[in-house]
């Protein structure tokens, strides 16, 4: 369960970085 949060978690910073 912590891995797949981790994974969304690590897809939002990238989205972010992206937006920013």
């Amino acid at each position: 369960m912590t891995e797949k949060i981790q994974e969304k978690c690590d897809a939002l910073d990238e989205e972010v970085k992206l937006h920013e």
